[in-house]
């Protein structure tokens, strides 16, 4: 077989055999099934598992020879869980198939009621710790470790999707979007400037008008446009989840031939413990379309920290979180399945833990969004989005830094409104011989003045409001990153 179609054939035989679980009448009226279907035809979706030629997930992985065999041996693994489920049941209704074999098999199946009153329960064929439950078991760890891949991959091929928005951006069409903003941006504006008397009228015709507008002000405007268009664009082709179609009752028990499916020796997927999977009423998904993918995964892609749940970018949390705690993000949305959500901002397959972690949803809605913008006037690189704060400040420390002297001594022991920053080498070693005569000697000054120079910014002011900062800072000032950080959500739908 050719190496480029060795994901699209092994997921083209997994869903034969969702289909085949789905066509029996033993495992057709479970809700469970339906829902694994679901996940697992809303991941092929998502990264065109299916498809051919350049938009397919095999000719993005041409170069990652190692991510397309991890992905092949979770499919083998998936595959030999749904083989295991068929073939023991195939071949014991091929023996028993009269009514009360029947009836015994429907007893079985009983704790799995389609309307998910007992869901904390599983068949048992014999015993508790029976073939069904391992293997039923080991679909739904599966199918959540190519939900985390899938995630990943998405994310490393970011700077695609937003190139490919970028270019297609249209400004008038959100000329609506761009007022509403405008108003809110001169709001802030007016109330900072409280001593100008004005009536309504004045104040109406100035929060609407757009020239009124500083650089910085315009700029921040645009980058949340740019925001939105890329929230659009990375959504375009999400639609309302289906409801499958029910499946005709049969009315006798057939036999499966066999499957043509190649299985490796051992599973990929070694599962210590067999828990209760929950059964849902929930309604098996049809993904007809999903975002569309680039044609190669972002070289910062690592596989081992996409299959291992406990090291989802911890650091990343808690940095966004910093700044965005007091932010007021969007709820998380309701799964579209049991076990997995549909970001409504990126369109990524994600589990129901999101949910129950609102740090960690709001670092992922932060990805989406990139909240932070450099307000320097000069930038060259203006409209560069970040995603923390501590990002931004690297930023404009390196590019928009100026160099200062500081007594750290005086600087400890002075109230909050006092400064002990010197803007050259000159006064700073003056301030040293007059206050600190004991470390006046010019070696001693030399040594000193090596650790008291810092990188810093000049005084900061928020383009949203009247706040100013008094003095040059080497750290990004909080009230101006959390007001700049609630703006950019704004570009929120």
């Amino acid at each position: 077989m050719e190496a480029m179609g060795m994901v699209r054939h092994r997921a083209e035989i997994c869903q034969s055999l969702f289909s085949r679980c789905l066509s029996h009448p033993l495992f057709s009226e479970l809700d469970w099934f339906e829902n694994r279907q679901g996940e697992f035809n809303l991941w092929a979706a998502s990264l065109k598992v299916i498809s051919s030629g350049r938009p397919s997930l095999d000719f993005r992985l041409r170069d990652r020879p190692e991510v397309q065999e991890l992905i092949c041996d979770l499919l083998d693994g998936l595959s030999e869980a749904l083989v295991s489920l068929l073939q023991p049941v195939a071949s014991e209704l091929e023996n028993e198939n009269d009514d009360e074999n029947t009836d015994e098999m429907d007893s079985i199946f009983s704790a799995f009621s389609s309307d998910g009153e007992d869901a904390a329960s599983l068949p048992s064929i014999g015993k508790a710790d029976g073939l069904f439950s391992e293997q039923m078991f080991n679909i739904k760890t599966i199918l959540g470790q190519l939900a985390l891949i899938s995630t990943a991959i998405r994310r490393s091929g970011a700077n695609y999707r937003y190139q490919k928005a970028d270019a297609l951006l249209d400004e008038e069409s959100f000329k609506d979007f761009k007022r509403e903003l405008t108003v809110i941006v001169l709001i802030g504006s007016i109330e900072a400037r409280t001593e100008e008397p004005a009536n309504n009228f004045d104040i109406t015709a100035q929060i609407t008008d757009s020239s009124r507008l500083t650089a910085i002000q315009n700029r921040l405007i645009h980058a949340n446009i740019v925001r939105r268009n890329r929230i659009k664009f990375a959504t375009r082709s999400m639609q309302r989840p289906e409801k499958a179609k029910p499946q005709q009752p049969q009315l006798k028990f057939i036999s499966l031939p066999d499957i043509p499916v190649e299985l490796p020796s051992q599973s990929p997927l070694k599962v210590v413990s067999a828990k209760p999977v929950t059964s849902s009423q929930a309604p098996s998904i049809i993904a007809t379309s999903v975002v569309q993918t680039a044609t190669d995964i972002g070289s910062q892609f690592k596989w081992e920290q996409a299959t291992d749940s406990k090291t989802q970018s911890p650091s990343v949390m808690t940095k966004v979180t910093r700044t965005g705690a007091a932010q007021d993000y969007p709820a998380c949305p309701k799964p579209v399945l049991d076990d997995i959500l549909q970001c409504p901002y990126c369109a990524d397959i994600l589990p129901t833990s999101y949910s129950k972690q609102v740090s960690r949803w709001k670092g992922h809605v932060a990805q989406d969004v990139l909240p932070h913008i450099c307000i320097h006037a000069d930038c060259q690189t203006p409209y560069k989005m970040y995603l923390t704060s501590d990002e931004l400040l690297k930023h404009m420390l390196s590019q928009h830094g100026v160099v200062r002297w500081v007594c750290d001594h005086c600087a400890t022991k002075s109230a909050a409104d006092e400064t002990f920053i010197f803007s050259s080498f000159e006064d700073w070693e003056g301030h040293m011989r007059r206050e600190h005569a004991s470390v006046s000697t010019a070696s001693q000054l030399l040594s000193l003045s090596k650790v008291s120079q810092r990188r810093m910014l000049e005084p900061q002011k928020c383009p949203l409001c009247g706040y100013a900062a008094e003095h040059s800072s080497s750290t990004l000032d909080d009230h101006i990153t959390k007001h700049l950080h609630g703006f950019a959500l704004r570009c929120l739908p």
